[in-house]
């Protein structure tokens, strides 16, 4: 069996901190994993996995740490569905991250493209 790469370095489990933090600032009752938990290493390990998957990037990632960009995206589309009505309380957990994320990257990718296409046009009084 492969040993896992583990560091408090590693942008993907910095990224499972940030997103435990999020979910405990959302929903303080929630109960999420400790700093020296088994359960957060689990966490860091799906995220990790959602970061060298290819499933919205260009192709899987087989070295110790996921790319910089890829980790971004990721963080982007969590602090985008964290407040979204449906996504928010279905995303609780890496898993449920990991496995609706290719949907809600591309729910935010059409959201963000509509709202840039929007133009507001200031209403003109007629006489």
């Amino acid at each position: 069996m492969k040993k896992l790469f583990f560091s408090y370095k590693n942008p993907s489990y910095q990224l499972t901190v940030y997103f435990r933090d999020l979910l405990y600032e959302r929903l303080p009752s929630f109960m999420v994993p400790g700093n020296e938990t088994a359960e957060l290493r689990r966490w860091w390990f799906e995220i990790d996995r959602l970061a060298k998957q290819g499933c919205v990037f260009e192709e899987p990632f087989h070295q110790a740490d996921a790319p910089q960009h890829r980790v971004d995206e990721i963080q982007k589309v969590i602090d985008w569905a964290i407040d979204h009505p449906f996504w928010g309380p279905v995303i609780h957990d890496p898993y449920q991250l990991r496995k609706h994320f290719r949907t809600m990257y591309s729910q935010m990718a059409r959201a963000r493209k509509m709202k840039r296409s929007q133009t507001y046009d200031s209403p003109t009084l007629r006489e």
